[in-house]
């Protein structure tokens, strides 16, 4: 009987190690598959870094030493823009060269926000690694960093990303007949997460001077609003975090739909919001009714995110260098 006890214990044993060694196994498997995975994430933008086209790079050449009437910065009362684009050590060289060449030009002063030791002007060196989960620190960093520096330099600053690409004078027609020193915050309205909605941070969010001052001041110094980790949002994503502060500091959204009842801010790329496969989270999320086709943009939209220095640089030649002879682009509706 002894026997068997002890072979029965011994087999046990036996399974009991097997199952530790399988789980171990399967454990060091999806470690090395989720390193893996970022392994090819960081690959595929030191790629995107090191081979941007010839061609786009002789664009970007081009464009950048020439200033010509289509690149004067629009002065409209109470709506200077200072723009903030968030990038990173991997994509500043690939990205940053076409938002300068482009958009950021039209901004009334503009910031590019990473941890680098590279020293200019226009560049707030954060502190934090760059990680995702680390996103929205660098942002508070930023914010703050130009409260406490060039608070009285604008009336309306824009968080944007190195791939967003933002028509400037539709922005500022938006904003020109409201009032900086109160507070308000406008983009794609987002209804989750956070009381009032969020804005999408990839669309780009706009908020007043007033604004800023109430995120500060109220927001960030006592921590009225710190980053805790969720269950819903484990990455604590920038955008949900800043829209819950603005939340708390007692900012109010503003619509920013025109007057067709269109988007102005866009998550996506142009393409994707004409001819659809926009991803489904989207119409759920949406504060309002989401439309693809020539119902999704309005005629004075203001941003596209995901937008590629290829796509960047198209729309805005088509833009800016284009003209259609004949064509009163203001007064003509499309049906």
């Amino acid at each position: 009987m002894e026997f068997v006890n002890n072979k029965v214990k011994k087999c046990v044993s036996i399974k009991l190690f097997l199952c530790v060694v399988f789980c171990f196994v399967c454990m060091t498997l999806f470690r090395e598959m989720v390193l893996s995975r970022q392994i090819v994430d960081i690959t595929k933008q030191h790629k995107e870094v090191t081979q941007m086209a010839p061609g786009i790079r002789r664009y970007i050449d081009q464009i950048s030493s020439i200033q010509d009437n289509s690149q004067d910065k629009v002065q409209t009362k109470n709506s200077r823009v200072l723009c903030l684009i968030l990038t990173s050590y991997i994509t500043f060289r690939s990205r940053v060269p076409a938002v300068n060449a482009t958009w950021a030009r039209r901004c009334d002063k503009q910031f590019y926000v990473l941890k680098t030791e590279k020293k200019a002007p226009d560049i707030i060196n954060s502190p934090f690694e760059e990680t995702r989960n680390n996103i929205v620190h660098k942002i508070k960093f930023a914010l703050s960093y130009i409260y406490e520096n060039h608070i009285d330099d604008f009336d309306w600053l824009i968080k944007a990303d190195d791939d967003t690409y933002v028509i400037m004078e539709n922005l500022k027609f938006l904003v020109q007949n409201l009032d900086g020193q109160k507070p308000a915050y406008l983009g794609f309205h987002f209804d989750k997460f956070v009381q009032n909605g969020y804005m999408s941070g990839g669309a780009g969010y706009v908020i007043s001077n007033r604004a800023l001052r109430n995120l500060v001041q109220l927001g960030f110094y006592p921590e009225k609003c710190p980053v805790i980790p969720n269950k819903e949002d484990p990455e604590n994503s920038e955008d949900i975090e800043i829209g819950r502060c603005l939340n708390k500091t007692g900012v109010p959204v503003i619509n920013s739909l025109d007057e067709e009842g269109k988007e102005r801010f866009h998550p996506y790329p142009t393409q994707k919001h004409l001819f659809g496969s926009i991803p489904r989270f989207v119409f759920e999320w949406a504060k309002n009714p989401h439309n693809e086709g020539m119902a999704c943009c309005s005629k004075y939209s203001i941003s596209f995110h995901y937008m590629d220095p290829a796509s960047m640089l198209l729309v805005d030649h088509l833009l800016y260098r284009t003209s259609v002879a004949g064509l009163d682009r203001v007064n003509s509706k499309i049906t």
